[in-house]
């Protein structure tokens, strides 16, 4: 059963009835069968929607921060999204009201950021988004973005490094803090980590339909000799966070037990058990 107060994209579920090894020399293995999820993830999000900003104004700087709303754009929405944003914030924080000119090149796939002056006085805006990469690369940024204009009212623009991409999240990955996994590792968010990833499931549906998984993930091995309680969570490639807005979804786990031939501890020849043990959990929502 699912913990109370957890979400159906992070959440405990306790078994009735522990699995437990019926040697201290063999191991588990998991392996999830089939998914059916509910696609309504949002490209932009709480783990990437928040950014920093400098804003000066002559001789006065100011800094602030704002939060893109949770939603699927095109690019033209979210330039606009950003540009609507930026231009509010600047003027609660100073009063200035800015002309912005925010424009996406279809032909080179590139994005332009822009102010228009008109007073004379030397402006400038730097976008932070070495804090927020994630974000920076929906509008094809690497690196900060820096752009304004001086006492001539001469613009100087900010034209993005690579192309715009805001179809990031490409897949999803079910993962479990509590199933401790042999020597695996991952570089899927950070560089060479423990991997708690019990399977990759590309997203190759349209937002609004369902994502269907079937028996394509490699079989695991796992350190835990008791199994009572099983933690699930959801991520996408891009954080360690994902949320399905509450909507449920199902899952099927397969575990199996394995072990040696000899009676050692060192799992150095592993073979099939002459009879092994499989129990299948499936996570109904």
């Amino acid at each position: 059963m699912r913990a109370t107060g957890a979400t159906t994209d992070d959440f405990n579920i306790s078994l009735k009835q522990p699995l437990t090894l019926s040697n201290s020399n063999n191991f588990f293995r998991v392996h999830m069968e089939q998914a059916v999820i509910p696609h309504c993830i949002r490209q932009i999000n709480p783990s990437n929607n928040v950014l920093t900003f400098t804003f000066i104004k002559g001789n006065t700087s100011y800094s602030s921060f704002i939060t893109l709303t949770s939603g699927n754009y095109n690019i033209l929405t979210l330039n606009e999204e950003l540009r609507t944003k930026l231009k509010n914030e600047i003027f609660s924080i100073s009063t200035q009201n800015v002309v912005l000119n925010f424009t996406y090149d279809k032909t080179t796939g590139y994005d332009t950021f822009s102010i228009i002056g008109t007073d004379n006085v030397p402006t400038s805006i730097t976008l932070n988004f070495n804090n927020n990469l994630v974000l920076g690369k929906f509008f094809g940024f690497t690196s900060n973005s820096y752009f304004g204009y001086n006492v001539s009212n001469i613009s100087y623009d900010a034209t993005s490094t690579q192309n715009v991409n805001v179809n990031q999240i490409n897949s999803l990955y079910v993962r479990s803090s509590s199933l401790v996994q042999r020597e695996s590792y991952e570089n899927i968010i950070e560089k060479d980590v423990y991997s708690d990833i019990l399977a990759q499931v590309p997203i190759t549906v349209l937002p609004g339909s369902f994502i269907f998984f079937t028996n394509s993930s490699p079989t695991i091995d796992i350190k835990n000799t008791i199994i009572d309680t099983i933690n699930i969570y959801l991520s996408d490639n891009n954080s360690y966070s994902l949320s399905l807005n509450g909507l449920d979804w199902s899952c099927l786990l397969i575990f199996e037990e394995w072990g040696t031939h000899k009676q050692n501890i060192l799992l150095n020849q592993v073979g099939e058990l002459p009879a092994p043990e499989s129990s299948i959990l499936s996570n109904e929502k």
